[in-house]
């Protein structure tokens, strides 16, 4: 399958998948919609995917795709694998 939709650079595995802010999990951390060129059986995260989390301080807090694939990189302390072109993401090293 190919999906014409655009994809994060990050996709997160399954044990990856909760709220960077709270740590919700997929009960209440999930992907509510995704852009229309993207294919609706695709299970990559889109860059325009639209991702709520229902439990969060705040309540209902909705980012894109790219907002939350940026913050859990952050939050994993990863940064993108300078050997492979970028196109894979790495555990960062002390001193980075």
């Amino acid at each position: 399958m190919s999906c014409p939709g655009k994809h994060t650079k990050f996709q997160p595995t399954d044990s990856q998948w909760y709220c960077p802010k709270c740590g919700a999990g997929t009960y209440d951390f999930y992907i509510d919609c995704s852009p229309g060129d993207a294919d609706p059986d695709c299970e990559k995260l889109h860059i325009g995917d639209s991702v709520v989390c229902t439990s969060c301080t705040r309540g209902n807090s909705h980012h894109t795709g790219d907002q939350i694939a940026k913050a859990m990189v952050k939050k994993l302390h990863f940064m993108q694998c300078s050997h492979c072109k970028g196109s894979g993401f790495v555990q960062k090293s002390e001193g980075l």
